[in-house]
């Protein structure tokens, strides 16, 4: 994955009739190699002189799946929900991924707390005893 620091990028899908996408500073592209089996689908090319930050998959995947503590259970939520996202809408998926609107609900989505809270030990025994 990719963020764009500075520059100007030109992303085309391939096998798409769309006119091809422009990133800029703050953009990314390449966000579902994060979460699941991904083969890019286009062409990212350099309009300008550009500077980016590269996410390597297996490296934060790693990272999270020993390390991340709560903020890994956030993410790998978030990622279930991009992954699910992606599945149900896979006709006209590109390695640009979900636009920012549909990020932010899959972002709510992630930080929500379950339906039903954990028991307290004292609940639990309660419940038992009757």
């Amino acid at each position: 994955m990719y963020f764009v620091l500075e520059g100007t990028f030109y992303y085309h899908a391939e096998g798409m009739t769309a006119e091809p996408s422009f990133l800029s500073t703050g953009q990314w592209v390449g966000e579902p190699v994060l979460w699941m089996s991904w083969k890019h689908t286009g062409r990212l090319l350099a309009k300008t002189p550009c500077a980016v930050l590269a996410v390597k998959s297996k490296e934060l995947q790693e990272i999270l799946g020993s390390e991340g503590g709560v903020a890994g259970v956030i993410v790998r939520e978030y990622a279930m929900q991009f992954t699910r996202h992606c599945h149900n809408h896979s006709f006209r998926l590109t390695d640009i991924g979900v636009d920012v609107d549909v990020g932010g609900k899959l972002v709510v989505l992630a930080f929500e707390p379950p339906l039903e809270p954990p028991q307290e030990d004292s609940d639990l025994e309660s419940s038992q005893s009757s």
